[in-house]
């Protein structure tokens, strides 16, 4: 347990700082919530998911932005996580 508090301890300042910086960029949530993070949170297993669930919803509008910036024509999918994928069995 107290590798598991270390670990989130060790990650909680690069996350908040990676949220700052998209928040300085204007970009938008529209499924994760908010997270808030004055000096009194610490990163817990009660609540690590939200505040990595809304460090993934920026990554993944950056992901997103990137795309239709290079014109990509699969711009409009790159949004989809993987793991919502199904698998495609062509046999």
């Amino acid at each position: 347990m107290a590798q598991i508090k270390k670990m989130f301890a060790r990650i909680q300042e690069p996350v908040e700082v990676m949220v700052d910086a998209f928040v300085a960029t204007k970009f938008f949530l529209s499924v994760a919530t908010k997270m808030n993070y004055d000096d009194k949170i610490v990163f817990t297993e009660n609540n690590i998911v939200s505040y990595l669930a809304e460090l993934e919803e920026y990554i993944g509008s950056l992901v997103t932005y990137m795309a239709f910036k290079k014109d990509d024509p699969n711009a409009a999918t790159s949004a989809i996580p993987l793991a919502q994928l199904t698998y495609k069995n062509f046999g």
